[in-house]
C-alpha cells in the first residue's frame, strides 16, 4: 500500500502539476495508508498535531487534505489526492473482501 502509494501519487503530480514543479518525499504514500484506515476504522482516535483532543481518522485526512490546497502552506496537492484516491480504493476493497484481519 505505501509503495503503490507513492508511485500513484508522484505520477498523479507528474501528470497534473506544472512541469517545471520539482516534488520530493512520501506524502502521497502516507496519504495512501490513511485512506485505507479511513475506511477500515473511521473512528479510530488520532490526536492533530494543533487539535488537543482526540479526532476521529477520517476527520484528520480531510483537515490534511484541505490544507494541501492552501496555496503557501502545502505543495503536491496531486500528489496527496493521487495517494489518498488510492488508499480510499484499496480500503473498500479490503473491507469488502474482509480480507484486513
Amino acid at each position: 500500500m505505501y509503495f503503490i502509494g507513492g508511485v500513484v501519487g508522484n505520477v498523479l503530480f507528474i501528470l497534473l502539476a506544472n512541469p517545471l514543479s520539482v516534488g520530493i518525499g512520501a506524502s502521497g504514500a502516507i496519504f495512501a495508508l490513511g485512506g485505507a484506515l479511513a475506511i477500515l476504522v473511521p473512528k479510530l482516535p488520532v490526536f492533530i498535531f494543533f487539535i488537543p483532543i482526540p479526532t476521529p481518522l477520517w476527520v484528520a485526512i480531510v483537515v490534511f487534505l484541505l490544507l494541501s490546497f492552501i496555496p503557501g502552506i502545502a505543495i503536491a496537492w496531486q500528489a496527496h489526492l493521487g495517494g489518498l484516491v488510492l488508499g480510499l480504493m484499496a480500503g473498500y476493497y479490503f473491507r469488502r473482501k474482509k480480507a484486513y484481519f
